[in-house]
């Protein structure tokens, strides 16, 4: 497989794998397992900014 294939799944993959965690830390806070603020605040910040983002995507 040549590298810069791979390199291109393996992007991906992260990209979906990303998905999955914000997904699970959305299920975690919602069944109140943890709260954001157990988390490293730069997680927070990027978190948040993710979901602003995909509410920003998912409004157009």
């Amino acid at each position: 497989m040549p590298q810069h294939f791979f390199g291109r799944v393996m992007e991906d993959q992260d990209q979906e794998f990303i998905r999955v965690l914000e997904d699970l830390i959305e299920v975690l806070v919602a069944r109140g397992v943890i709260t954001l603020d157990m988390l490293p605040s730069r997680a927070v910040a990027k978190f948040e900014q993710r979901r602003s983002m995909r509410e920003l995507a998912l409004a157009n």
